[in-house]
């Protein structure tokens, strides 16, 4: 079986290219061609043995010329990831089944509206990462509907137990041991990071470090208000890599989410692999992660007293003491192993790849 993968499978800052990566890890009787171009500094260390795994071979575009793929597999609704599948199927004359993960709700925009049409008159066969980025798929085209399999991440890299304090950023060094609470997402509008903003202006006793990419376009506006705010409890620190977050989840005392769409939150999952209470939403995916008081607390943003619920929540994790916290860190760890590790989510995709492809070949 060859499986065609049409991204830069080497970023380890892209959750689509690490979900893709678990396929390929997890699934070594299946050939698999990817495609190259790493940016960081992480992503050149670790592509080099990632590109050494013997059922991996690196391609391009142009591979989908003179190869016949059993399967294409996209995780992300690109017009390039469209061109791709929608080119293998055509050259294999239809013998190339189309595969597409929905990572996110869809559609939030007329834009992905379209897009999501297109898609529709080319993907053989859906799966989506949670129940809710399910459902527009589930009503248009049931039959094509595969099942969930979720987002996963690594628990021997993000482990609680694991070392790594030395890659924790100055800028939160210089908060000696203190509780801060974290938030790590990108900044744009349905992430909301405003709201991180006006839980450090109610509760200036409280530290609060905020980590992620500014978004082009959407997310310049909430930068400007990090930056302006002047509040000596508010850490901005950017972009930064896996290191750095391991670090910060390791000390985290809780972690802040307050999206309000998505399809199965990355930072959420390494969160609650750490072991670190996240307070989130009561939206879209998140209450299939936050399933119960031993991952957390779901509280939204748009009530007269959310200000206050949300400080009440955080304060209940940050006062906690360190029997408490340790206890806590230890059952949420492996909560979230047994059911979001990237080994049976990969093994998940391996079978359902045999499904689809003997499916095909048997009609």
């Amino acid at each position: 079986m060859r499986v065609l993968l049409p991204i830069n499978i080497d970023r380890w800052q892209s959750p689509i290219a690490s979900l893709l990566r678990a396929c390929v890890e997890f699934n070594p009787d299946i050939e698999f061609v990817s495609f190259s171009s790493p940016v960081s500094d992480e992503d050149h260390e670790k592509s080099k043995d990632f590109w050494d795994l013997k059922n991996l071979k690196k391609g391009n575009y142009l591979s989908i010329l003179y190869n016949r793929f059993d399967l294409v597999h996209i995780a992300s609704h690109t017009n390039k990831n469209l061109a791709a599948g929608t080119f293998a199927k055509m050259i294999s004359c239809n013998h190339t089944k189309f595969l597409y993960t929905i990572n996110l709700e869809l559609p939030s925009s007329n834009r992905e509206t379209f897009i999501y049409k297109w898609f529709n008159s080319v993907v053989d066969e859906y799966v989506s990462v949670s129940e809710a980025a399910s459902a527009l798929v589930k009503q248009d085209a049931p039959n094509c509907f595969r099942g969930v399999i979720p987002n996963g991440y690594d628990p021997g890299y993000f482990d609680p137990d694991a070392e790594g304090g030395e890659f924790l950023p100055e800028k939160v060094r210089i908060l000696d041991g203190a509780p801060y609470v974290l938030n790590v997402a990108a900044l744009e509008p349905r992430k909301h990071p405003e709201w991180i903003v006006r839980l450090a202006r109610e509760n200036p006793d409280m530290n609060f470090v905020m980590a992620g990419w500014v978004v082009p376009g959407l997310g310049e506006i909430f930068l400007n208000e990090i930056k302006e705010c002047g509040l000596p409890n508010l850490i901005w620190l950017g972009l930064v890599d896996r290191k750095a977050i391991r670090s910060l989840l390791l000390h985290a005392s809780a972690f802040a989410f307050p999206s309000e769409r998505e399809g199965l939150p990355l930072s959420v999952i390494e969160a609650m692999g750490m072991g670190v209470p996240v307070v989130a939403q009561s939206k879209s995916s998140l209450p299939e992660l936050i399933t119960g008081e031993h991952c957390g607390r779901l509280v939204d943003i748009d009530g007269e007293d959310s200000l206050k619920r949300w400080s009440q929540e955080l304060r209940i994790f940050t006062a906690m003491d360190d029997c408490k916290r340790q206890a806590f860190k230890s059952g949420l760890a492996d909560f979230a192993k047994s059911r979001f590790s990237w080994a049976s989510i990969g093994r998940a995709y391996g079978t359902l790849y045999r499904e689809i492809v003997e499916t095909n070949q048997s009609s």
